[in-house]
Protein backbone atom coordinates (compact mmCIF):
# COMPACT_ATOMS: atom_id res chain seq x y z
CA UNK A 1 0.00 0.00 0.00
CA UNK A 2 2.82 2.39 0.85
CA UNK A 3 4.46 1.73 -2.54
CA UNK A 4 1.18 2.49 -4.35
CA UNK A 5 0.82 5.74 -2.40
CA UNK A 6 4.36 6.85 -3.28
CA UNK A 7 3.78 6.10 -6.98
CA UNK A 8 0.51 8.06 -6.86
CA UNK A 9 2.25 11.07 -5.25
CA UNK A 10 5.02 10.89 -7.87
CA UNK A 11 2.53 10.87 -10.77
CA UNK A 12 0.57 13.80 -9.32
CA UNK A 13 3.84 15.73 -8.84
CA UNK A 14 4.84 15.11 -12.47
CA UNK A 15 1.47 16.40 -13.69
CA UNK A 16 1.90 19.64 -11.73
CA UNK A 17 5.53 20.08 -12.80
CA UNK A 18 4.73 19.79 -16.50
CA UNK A 19 1.39 21.58 -16.60
CA UNK A 20 1.36 25.29 -17.32
CA UNK A 21 -0.61 27.82 -15.29
CA UNK A 22 -2.95 30.12 -17.13
CA UNK A 23 -2.37 33.85 -17.23
CA UNK A 24 -6.00 34.48 -18.33
CA UNK A 25 -7.95 32.23 -15.98
CA UNK A 26 -7.46 32.24 -12.23
CA UNK A 27 -6.44 28.89 -10.69
CA UNK A 28 -6.43 27.11 -14.06
CA UNK A 29 -3.70 24.80 -15.39
CA UNK A 30 -3.46 23.35 -18.88
CA UNK A 31 -3.37 19.58 -19.15
CA UNK A 32 -3.00 19.10 -22.94
CA UNK A 33 0.53 19.76 -24.14
CA UNK A 34 2.81 19.11 -27.06
CA UNK A 35 6.46 20.10 -27.41
CA UNK A 36 7.69 20.82 -30.93
CA UNK A 37 11.14 19.97 -32.25
CA UNK A 38 11.98 23.69 -32.16
CA UNK A 39 11.30 23.77 -28.40
CA UNK A 40 7.96 25.56 -28.50
CA UNK A 41 5.38 24.22 -26.08
CA UNK A 42 1.71 24.34 -27.07
CA UNK A 43 -0.97 23.95 -24.39
CA UNK A 44 -4.73 23.85 -24.95
CA UNK A 45 -8.08 23.20 -23.33
CA UNK A 46 -11.55 23.35 -24.86
CA UNK A 47 -14.21 25.45 -23.16
CA UNK A 48 -17.38 23.40 -23.75
CA UNK A 49 -16.79 23.43 -27.53
CA UNK A 50 -17.48 27.21 -27.56
CA UNK A 51 -13.82 28.18 -27.57
CA UNK A 52 -10.33 26.84 -27.07
CA UNK A 53 -7.82 28.32 -24.66
CA UNK A 54 -4.26 28.13 -25.93
CA UNK A 55 -0.90 28.98 -24.46
CA UNK A 56 2.32 29.12 -26.49
CA UNK A 57 5.70 29.11 -24.77
CA UNK A 58 8.76 29.55 -26.99
CA UNK A 59 12.47 29.72 -26.16
CA UNK A 60 12.76 33.21 -27.64
CA UNK A 61 12.72 36.90 -26.91
CA UNK A 62 10.86 37.73 -30.09
CA UNK A 63 7.47 37.17 -31.69
CA UNK A 64 5.82 33.74 -31.63
CA UNK A 65 3.10 32.33 -33.89
CA UNK A 66 0.81 29.46 -34.65
CA UNK A 67 -1.18 28.84 -37.83
CA UNK A 68 -4.00 26.39 -38.52
CA UNK A 69 -4.96 24.37 -41.60
CA UNK A 70 -2.37 25.46 -44.19
CA UNK A 71 -2.78 23.85 -47.61
CA UNK A 72 0.87 24.25 -48.69
CA UNK A 73 3.53 25.68 -46.35
CA UNK A 74 1.82 28.94 -45.18
CA UNK A 75 -0.85 29.08 -47.90
CA UNK A 76 -4.39 29.44 -46.50
CA UNK A 77 -3.22 29.15 -42.87
CA UNK A 78 -5.11 31.14 -40.26
CA UNK A 79 -2.14 32.60 -38.37
CA UNK A 80 -1.93 34.17 -34.92
CA UNK A 81 1.17 36.31 -34.31
CA UNK A 82 2.09 37.56 -30.84
CA UNK A 83 4.83 40.00 -29.91
CA UNK A 84 5.64 42.70 -27.41
CA UNK A 85 6.04 46.44 -27.75
CA UNK A 86 7.77 47.61 -24.58
CA UNK A 87 5.65 45.81 -21.94
CA UNK A 88 2.47 45.62 -24.03
CA UNK A 89 1.46 42.45 -25.84
CA UNK A 90 0.50 42.78 -29.50
CA UNK A 91 -1.67 40.14 -31.23
CA UNK A 92 -2.38 40.15 -34.96
CA UNK A 93 -4.33 37.68 -37.04
CA UNK A 94 -3.05 36.92 -40.53
CA UNK A 95 -3.95 34.76 -43.52
CA UNK A 96 -1.36 32.81 -45.48
CA UNK A 97 -1.71 34.29 -48.99
CA UNK A 98 1.00 32.12 -50.60
CA UNK A 99 3.42 29.42 -49.57
CA UNK A 100 5.83 32.00 -48.11
CA UNK A 101 3.72 35.10 -47.40
CA UNK A 102 0.97 36.12 -45.05
CA UNK A 103 -1.16 39.23 -44.72
CA UNK A 104 -2.83 40.84 -41.71
CA UNK A 105 -6.62 40.62 -41.74
CA UNK A 106 -8.84 43.49 -40.59
CA UNK A 107 -11.30 41.43 -38.54
CA UNK A 108 -10.49 40.69 -34.90
CA UNK A 109 -11.67 37.24 -33.88
CA UNK A 110 -9.46 36.86 -30.82
CA UNK A 111 -10.49 39.31 -28.14
CA UNK A 112 -8.99 37.78 -24.98
CA UNK A 113 -5.20 37.46 -24.88
CA UNK A 114 -2.20 38.15 -22.70
CA UNK A 115 1.44 37.23 -22.41
CA UNK A 116 4.71 37.70 -20.65
CA UNK A 117 8.40 37.51 -21.37
CA UNK A 118 11.54 36.55 -19.50
CA UNK A 119 15.17 36.16 -20.57
CA UNK A 120 14.53 32.50 -21.41
CA UNK A 121 11.14 32.51 -23.14
CA UNK A 122 8.07 34.32 -24.46
CA UNK A 123 4.57 33.24 -23.46
CA UNK A 124 1.33 34.09 -25.25
CA UNK A 125 -2.10 33.00 -24.14
CA UNK A 126 -5.39 33.56 -25.93
CA UNK A 127 -8.93 32.31 -26.32
CA UNK A 128 -10.01 31.32 -29.83
CA UNK A 129 -13.79 31.52 -30.37
CA UNK A 130 -15.26 28.51 -32.17
CA UNK A 131 -18.70 29.88 -32.97
CA UNK A 132 -20.27 30.23 -36.45
CA UNK A 133 -18.69 33.65 -36.98
CA UNK A 134 -15.17 32.43 -36.17
CA UNK A 135 -12.59 31.89 -38.88
CA UNK A 136 -11.03 29.04 -36.88
CA UNK A 137 -12.19 25.45 -37.28
CA UNK A 138 -10.71 23.43 -34.45
CA UNK A 139 -12.65 20.44 -33.22
CA UNK A 140 -11.98 18.33 -30.16
CA UNK A 141 -10.24 15.00 -30.99
CA UNK A 142 -9.59 16.11 -34.58
CA UNK A 143 -6.09 16.01 -36.09
CA UNK A 144 -5.22 19.44 -37.49
CA UNK A 145 -2.20 20.53 -39.48
CA UNK A 146 -0.44 23.33 -37.61
CA UNK A 147 2.50 25.59 -38.41
CA UNK A 148 4.54 27.21 -35.65
CA UNK A 149 7.30 29.79 -35.82
CA UNK A 150 9.17 32.29 -33.71
CA UNK A 151 11.92 34.84 -33.96
CA UNK A 152 14.79 34.64 -31.49
CA UNK A 153 14.94 38.34 -30.62
CA UNK A 154 12.67 40.56 -32.76
CA UNK A 155 9.05 41.55 -32.26
CA UNK A 156 8.76 42.91 -35.80
CA UNK A 157 6.21 40.65 -37.55
CA UNK A 158 7.76 41.50 -40.92
CA UNK A 159 11.10 39.88 -40.04
CA UNK A 160 11.40 36.23 -41.11
CA UNK A 161 11.26 33.54 -38.43
CA UNK A 162 14.35 32.11 -36.76
CA UNK A 163 12.70 28.69 -36.39
CA UNK A 164 9.58 27.09 -37.82
CA UNK A 165 7.86 23.74 -37.89
CA UNK A 166 4.86 21.96 -39.40
CA UNK A 167 3.12 19.27 -37.38
CA UNK A 168 -0.18 17.50 -36.90
CA UNK A 169 -1.87 17.87 -33.53
CA UNK A 170 -4.79 15.85 -32.23
CA UNK A 171 -6.79 18.43 -30.36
Amino acid sequence: MKKFFLIFIFIISIIFIFSEKSLLIKDFEYKNEIITKTGMKIYWTFNEEKSIYMLLKAPSNGWISIGFNPTFKMKDAKIILIGFEKNNIILEEHLGVSSTKHKKIDEKYIKKYTGKRSKEFSIAEFEIPLNKESRYTITKNEIIKVITAFHNNSDNFLIRHSKRETLNIKF
